[in-house]
């Protein structure tokens, strides 16, 4: 795990690989470099590959959806209803 100082964040303190490791547009914690939606802040991981993130906004999936896949995020946008299998939803 890398830990870095958001707060004092300057090229001195951190070397190349640990600078595009910070870089996250998007404000969601994952750096671009390995979010697979850069600049949506509801999501970060695409399972299936589809296009569609793995989190969800809807309290009533919270029983639901199992298996360590996504989390639910207040206002989240592009979700997938099946995170495991291909396709538009």
């Amino acid at each position: 795990m890398l830990v870095v100082d958001r707060e004092n964040p300057s090229p001195s303190n951190y070397n190349t690989f640990t600078y595009i490791l910070m870089n996250d547009d998007d404000g969601d914690d994952f750096a671009g470099l390995i979010d697979d939606f850069p600049s949506e802040s509801t999501q970060w991981f695409d399972s299936d590959n589809d296009g569609w993130g793995d989190n969800w906004g809807q309290n009533s999936w919270n029983l639901t959806r199992t298996g360590g896949i996504g989390e639910w995020v207040m206002n989240a946008q592009r979700i997938d209803e099946c995170p495991l299998t291909l396709g538009t939803s």
